[in-house]
């Protein structure tokens, strides 16, 4: 029954190890697609002939 209980409590822990590792993967993955879809409306709005817009998000420099 010991030992039974010592395993149970392993596999626990490595499950709990690796959703974690998933779940750090997936909002890796979900920033970094977030970043790369802001990157591509910025630049749109960069080489548009829109530039106050960027002026008033970044400040004038």
């Amino acid at each position: 029954m010991e030992n039974k209980d010592k395993v149970i409590a392993y596999i626990r822990i490595n499950n709990s190890v690796r959703e974690r590792q998933i779940r750090k993967n997936y909002y890796k993955a979900v920033m970094e697609k977030e970043l790369g879809l802001f990157l591509q409306e910025y630049r749109k709005t960069l080489f548009s002939k829109n530039v106050n817009f960027v002026k008033g998000v970044f400040g004038n420099e």
